[in-house]
């Protein structure tokens, strides 16, 4: 594999590479996230994994991940020295934001990687070169604001006997544009070109757009509201 990572300090990343790599995988180091960004998009540079520093580059998460899928790029992106959680909560987020995004459930065969990048993020080694996490208070709770509603997300609905993979995937078309308002004729035009038949009318919109907000609705722990904002728009919003 050929980890490419970025972030305040080039030991921590090497010696995390040392703690979890094998023979014939590849470490690269850029200290520009815009220079690593234009060598994986542009310059041809392979990567099979991301490991960014999370105080310095959590900002730029989602801005990283539309820049991937625009380019029809799939790859897996985790965030070292973020907030503690356990391990299985700490796999389990890694493995499930980078499904969420890439819309793809075949990331399980990451598993025993990220537990040992946990592993190796946790040692006494390691953290003896990472910096004392004092992070802001404000940085924390736009932190938790974020990651809750996907964690919600993927907990409630892909456990969701009652949601068919149509609905589950207008969600997701949805959720990547939450905050903006989306007309029934882009909606529309989603569903045809995601479907065989293609043969969706502005009724067969409107009635999927039901179904989803009938699913949202009966999610108790759901933490999203799909809103009609004016005639023929639509917004996620998340609580």
């Amino acid at each position: 594999m050929c980890f490419i990572c970025s972030g305040r300090n080039r030991k921590v990343f090497e010696m995390l590479y040392e703690m979890i790599s094998k023979v014939g995988d590849k470490f690269v180091f850029y200290e520009d996230l815009l220079l690593l960004l234009d060598m994986v998009v542009f310059g041809g540079v392979k990567s099979d994994l991301l490991l960014l520093d999370y105080e310095l580059h959590w900002k730029s998460i989602d801005f990283i991940y539309n820049l991937f899928e625009s380019n029809k790029l799939a790859i897996p992106v985790i965030m070292i020295g973020g907030p503690d959680l356990p391990v299985d909560a700490q796999v389990g987020k890694w493995i499930s934001e980078n499904e969420f995004r890439y819309d793809t459930q075949n990331l399980h065969y990451l598993i025993p990687l990220f537990r040992k990048i946990f592993s190796a993020e946790k040692s006494d080694e390691l953290k003896k070169l990472m910096p004392d996490s004092k992070k802001t208070s404000a940085a924390s709770n736009e932190f938790r604001l974020r990651e809750r509603p996907l964690r919600n997300l993927m907990e409630s609905f892909r456990k969701n006997a009652d949601m068919p993979p149509s609905i589950y995937n207008l969600l997701i078309f949805l959720y990547k544009r939450h905050g903006k308002e989306v007309s029934i004729d882009e909606i529309l035009s989603y569903l045809n070109q995601n479907h065989s038949s293609g043969m969706f009318c502005r009724k067969s919109a409107y009635s999927y757009i039901a179904r989803l907000r009938k699913c949202i609705k009966s999610s108790p722990f759901c933490d999203i509201e799909l809103m009609r904002t004016r005639t023929g728009y639509y917004k996620l919003f998340l609580r």
